[in-house]
């Protein structure tokens, strides 16, 4: 007949069974080797001086010992979950390089974690606030003293005030808390998660991130710093420019960037032409225009070509064409503005009033004079991207 343990566990076949106990008595525990000792399966030997058998009941301290030695393995296995998360400082975000810092930032729970970042943010501590971020996705170019100190400038942080953190399904955690930049009252989440490679707490999103889409060779600035890739911010206020003085941010120029949603309104900006811009762009095509109007060839590099032109049989002679800009292609030149049409390349869709008159000749010898108002002028493009920019019709 086979024997159960307590907990319904069988003993396995060939081994010594317990006598069988009678009802009302409990299993004692079988005594503990000694350093060194290895018991044979089967043998269990009595220690000296008493004896233990099966109906021997357990005394009531030695239960106690047993749950309560359970009970501190089980917390042992609790804080080895929970203690990194929400108890554990340590690790700390990215450097400015993308890589671990050294330097563990000294907070203990999420919330102090993101008062922490604020804190060294709103002071202009740009080195100390770097170590409790994420900057692995984008450039940290624009994470620096420098920068932060000109945000600071154009809209201090203030009254800030950090909430509980909630526990996520998948090792993460999620902090509020509100803050002024500038007077004006920010109130953002901030993400939280546990590496499951060493145990730290990183800030995903405790940046945000500046769009350089649609500056392409004419160059995003940020407080006056270039930016050559999409770059992260620290919650702050930024003016926005370009690198080249003929371009300027179209609309709003200084935003306040603290969330994903002041994200998107950076992601909108686009460059236009500056004032400086204008007058050059303005410049050149007129210079380039009046050139080809002095020209007296049957084609020219701005269009306006009268090549196969006849009439009654009469051929244009080549030499003898004359191109004029009436009064309202000279208004339209004067007042030429100009769009941003592909990164740096500046055209126009204005059109320009153009008379011209050319000489023809037929079989015979004999001449007379045409006049013709279809122009067919290109589109004039600047590119200031190059060293020496120039107009190029097409």
């Amino acid at each position: 007949m086979a024997a159960y343990l307590p907990g319904g566990h069988q003993l396995p076949a060939g081994e010594p069974q317990p006598a069988p106990v009678a009802p009302g008595q409990e299993y004692g525990p079988g005594p503990v080797p000694a350093p060194g000792q290895v018991y044979a399966p089967g043998h269990v030997p009595a220690p000296a001086g008493a004896e233990f058998g099966p109906n021997k009941k357990l005394s009531t301290g030695a239960i106690i010992g047993i749950i309560a030695g359970g009970i501190v393995v089980l917390l042992v296995l609790a804080a080895a979950v929970i203690v990194p998360l929400l108890g554990g400082g340590g690790g700390g975000g990215s450097s400015a390089g993308g890589d671990k810092d050294e330097a563990a930032p000294a907070a203990a729970t999420p919330e102090e974690w993101v008062e922490a970042y604020l804190t060294a943010v709103s002071e202009g501590d740009a080195e100390e606030a770097v170590k409790y971020i994420d900057t692995s996705s984008y450039s940290a170019a624009l994470l620096t003293d420098e920068v932060l100190e000109a945000s600071l400038k154009l809209g201090p942080i203030d009254d800030i005030k950090v909430g509980e953190a909630e526990e996520g399904d998948y090792s993460d955690v999620t902090v509020t808390a509100t803050f002024t930049i500038g007077g004006k009252e920010v109130s953002r989440e901030f993400q939280m998660y546990q590496s499951s490679y060493d145990g730290d707490i990183t800030m995903l999103d405790g940046a945000a991130r500046v769009s350089t889409y649609g500056f392409d060779d004419v160059g995003l600035t940020v407080n006056g710093v270039e930016v050559p890739d999409d770059a992260l911010v620290f919650p702050g206020t930024y003016e926005f420019g370009t690198s080249l003085e003929e371009f300027t941010v179209e609309g709003e120029s200084i935003l306040v960037v603290a969330d994903e949603k002041s994200e998107e309104a950076v992601s909108m900006l686009r460059p236009a032409l500056s004032d400086s811009g204008i007058a050059t762009y303005r410049e050149l095509v007129t210079t380039s225009l009046r050139e080809c109007l002095a020209m007296k060839t049957l084609n020219t590099p701005c269009g306006m070509d009268v090549t196969g032109m006849e009439k009654d049989g009469y051929a244009v002679v080549d030499g003898t064409v004359t191109r004029v800009m009436n009064a309202e292609g000279e208004a339209a030149l004067a007042g030429l503005v100009g769009e941003v049409s592909d990164r740096a390349v500046v055209s126009t869709y204005e059109s320009f009033g153009i008379d011209i008159s050319v000489e023809a000749q037929n079989a015979e010898g004999q001449r007379g004079t045409y006049t013709t108002y279809y122009s067919g002028l290109l589109t004039p493009k600047v590119d200031f991207a190059v060293e020496t920019p120039k107009v190029v019709w097409e």
